[in-house]
């Protein structure tokens, strides 16, 4: 690179932009796009800047808690390692109860329900209707 094109990638840097792309590289530095060509494959953009928002949005979203005393058999089928008849026997559980559980420490006697996919869910979080 020449210094005026250094010179003025640092100017456009210290008016606090940012370059997100090789064309934006290029149209900055005023580089050929022989030398483009030659430094672009060690350029590195966030992911954010790289992939379109379409990309990003079909990612899957974190999961929000799961209200056991609402929750349909579906809602429960998507926990990992609770099929239908484990979410039937969890919601025969609970309709035993005045109000649902109370506790999380409450789905231990469910039959088939392993101590691990209670503890990978929550810790003692209390549940109300």
């Amino acid at each position: 690179m020449s210094l005026k094109e250094i010179e003025l990638l640092h100017n456009f840097r210290a008016s606090k932009n940012w370059i997100n792309s090789a064309q934006d590289f290029q149209r900055v530095t005023g580089v050929s796009d022989s030398l483009l060509a030659a430094v672009s494959p060690y350029f590195k953009f966030p992911k954010w800047v790289t992939q379109s928002q379409k990309q990003i949005k079909s990612k899957p979203q974190k999961q929000s808690k799961l209200d056991l005393n609402l929750a349909t058999s579906e809602q429960l089928q998507k926990v990992y390692g609770i099929g239908p008849k484990l979410s039937e026997r969890i919601i025969r559980y609970r309709e035993k109860f005045n109000g649902g559980f109370a506790d999380m420490v409450e789905l231990k006697a469910v039959y088939g329900l392993s101590q691990d996919i209670i503890v990978f869910q929550g810790t003692s979080e209390r549940y109300s209707k």
